[in-house]
């Protein structure tokens, strides 16, 4: 996950987004389409993308928060499976012991809690996941605690992708790689 390295470009495709779905969510802006996610279904059933991972995790990252702000439980585990400290991270954060306080700094009670290792402080897609959470609470907080961040993202809601499972077409993933590196 790199949404949340804190370069130049990422800093602005991360506040466009959060900007985008904040509008389309609150501000009567009409419904946002975040294109196509790409990927395949793998032997466990599970849709595992090739391309639509940031903006995927993005906007998980934005319900989680949604939900602990109003403390509704966790319903949909996230797995991200790209290194075993990232996994251990994820599955961490998404644990129902994990309590939001309002009054803290969504980053420092992450790193305060029994389960922050140490080496997540070396793991860039933990640090993007961070920064990216800063983010959102900076962003939402407030439509967050009054609970109107996680009806809108719950009921109707106006942020939606376009999937294609490349399972049900009969095509392999190396077809979106020469795809993607050729720019289509």
């Amino acid at each position: 996950y790199t949404y949340g390295s804190n370069t130049r470009k990422t800093n602005e495709v991360v506040d466009h987004l959060l900007s985008d779905i904040y509008d389309a969510l609150f501000n009567g802006g009409s419904e946002i389409i975040l294109d196509f996610v790409y990927g395949s279904t793998n032997k466990r059933k599970m849709f595992e993308p090739l391309d639509g991972q940031q903006r995927l995790t993005t906007l998980y990252l934005l319900d989680l928060y949604a939900n602990w702000a109003t403390k509704h439980p966790i319903e949909n585990r996230f797995n991200y499976s790209t290194r075993d400290n990232t996994t251990i991270f994820c599955k961490s954060i998404t644990d129902p012991e994990f309590k939001y306080d309002p009054n803290c700094p969504i980053k420092e009670q992450i790193i305060d809690c029994a389960f922050y290792l140490l080496s997540f402080n070396d793991d860039p897609s933990i640090k993007s996941v961070l920064v990216v959470l800063e983010r959102i609470e900076e962003k939402f907080k407030e439509k967050a605690l009054s609970g109107e961040l996680y009806q809108k993202l719950h009921n109707n809601c106006p942020v939606k992708f376009f999937a294609l499972d490349f399972d049900k077409f009969d095509l392999s993933d190396d077809l979106y790689i020469k795809m993607n590196s050729r720019g289509k």
